[in-house]
């Protein structure tokens, strides 16, 4: 009986299954559903959150900017503010300073014009009076300094001119005449009767000619270690420039060139005396005339022209070391500066200087005068003075020698770079030297 009602048991438990499982499938659609919505809130949370940050943001970033901006007027002004008061404190005290300065300025023009009045009153230009006293002192000072140079030479040092060297000449030189000194230890002659040119070493005492024949020379000095100048007589001159009478000599005796000087007078006949000065400029003289250039050996350019007033050039010139320049101007010999002022004149009748020569100590500035004594009546001996640049004669008759019967003239004493004296008789060279006692 029982196998044949229906199972209705098994038929509900197929049912229950079936809703069982929409019911799962509802509930996970449910809460996929739900999960859906609340990533949707989610998102609109979030979106709504990030704008409404951005604004919050943007809120924040404009009131700092509004602050920033704020604070940097207020630190502007702040500093301008300083700057001003500072600025103003700087004016002030810089006012009292000029007010100062002005009370102190206007004390001292009061002043200084106070003593212009005065000053005004007793001279009416004080600025010449200024040069005047300025150069009369200088003038003094000069004048103090030489006398002080002369003293320590002529009485500090007292000593005896000796003969220490004769040189004889008479072998090789027929007549000769001294020109001056081309080095240290070398002197210029020249035979009168043949017009050859010698150069004898005082120390080797070696005597050589250098030039065959030639004007005829009057002085002779260096330039340079290299370079001689020589000036010249000659009895052609024409026209208004004067060739031929300076030359340049190298020291193989080989002409360099000539050096023009303007021509004064008409006479055909002309003498140049030439010296080196301290600075390396020739000097030099046209026998009878009052002008004196000073020319540039390297240009040839004449840098000077010293005009003498109421002289003449009648025989050698010498620079001295001053500056100053000693020309023989007739009987006497005048120290003038080089402007042309003369300055002293040396001059002495006893010992008869116009027939005499002048040569001077570069170092000392010292004049040694070489003449006929006859003061002792006689034309044989040959005596030297020793003469400061001011005209003192600090010693008479230092040397003495004996005239050759070779010749009527003389030549003049030289004196070395050494101090020596060196002079000649017309047979022999004489070498004096001074022993000095303390």
């Amino acid at each position: 009986m029982s196998s044949s009602r229906p199972n209705t048991t098994k038929g509900y438990d197929q049912k229950q299954l079936e809703q069982d499982e929409i019911r799962k499938k509802l509930e996970e659609k449910r809460a996929m559903l739900e999960e859906t919505k609340v990533e949707s809130k989610l998102n609109a949370v979030s979106s709504s959150s990030s704008k409404h940050l951005q604004t919050i943001k943007e809120s924040i970033i404009d009131a700092l900017g509004d602050t920033q901006s704020q604070l940097h007027v207020k630190y502007i002004h702040d500093i301008k503010k300083e700057a001003d008061t500072n600025i103003e404190g700087i004016k002030e005290m810089r006012q009292k300073q000029i007010g100062h300065y002005e009370v102190k300025m206007e004390r001292e023009r009061k002043l200084l014009k106070d003593k212009t009045t005065k000053l005004s009153s007793c001279v009416s230009d004080t600025d010449e009076i200024r040069k005047i006293v300025s150069e009369k002192i200088s003038y003094l000072n000069s004048k103090i300094q030489d006398a002080i140079k002369d003293i320590k030479l002529s009485i500090i040092y007292v000593g005896k001119w000796e003969r220490v060297k004769s040189i004889n000449m008479q072998s090789v030189v027929i007549y000769p005449c001294v020109r001056g000194l081309v080095s240290d230890d070398e002197i210029c002659a020249q035979d009168g009767d043949s017009n050859d040119m010698y150069v004898t070493n005082i120390n080797t005492q070696h005597t050589e000619k250098v030039i065959d024949g030639g004007a005829l020379i009057t002085s002779c000095a260096p330039i340079e270690s290299n370079v001689i100048v020589c000036g010249k007589e000659r009895d052609d001159c024409a026209g208004d420039r004067l060739d031929g009478c300076i030359t340049l000599y190298d020291r193989q005796w080989k002409v360099i060139r000539d050096i023009s000087i303007p021509m004064s007078g008409v006479a055909r006949y002309c003498s140049v005396c030439v010296d080196v000065d301290r600075d390396g400029m020739i000097i030099a003289g046209q026998l009878a005339q009052s002008n004196i250039y000073v020319i540039n050996p390297a240009t040839d350019k004449i840098i000077n022209t010293i005009t003498m007033q109421s002289m003449a050039v009648w025989g050698e010139i010498q620079a001295l070391s001053s500056g100053d320049i000693v020309v023989k101007t007739g009987i006497e010999y005048t120290v003038i500066s080089r402007s042309g002022e003369k300055k002293t004149v040396i001059n002495c009748d006893e010992s008869k200087w116009g027939l005499s020569v002048c040569r001077v100590d570069k170092l000392t500035d010292t004049l040694y005068i070489t003449y006929w004594d006859r003061a002792r009546n006689t034309h044989d001996t040959i005596a030297v003075d020793q003469v400061s640049r001011d005209g003192i004669i600090q010693a008479r008759r230092i040397v003495e020698y004996v005239k050759s019967d070779r010749t009527d003239w003389f030549s003049p004493c030289l004196v070395t770079p050494s101090g020596n004296l060196v002079g000649c008789d017309g047979y022999n060279l004489h070498l004096y030297r001074k022993a000095f006692i303390l």
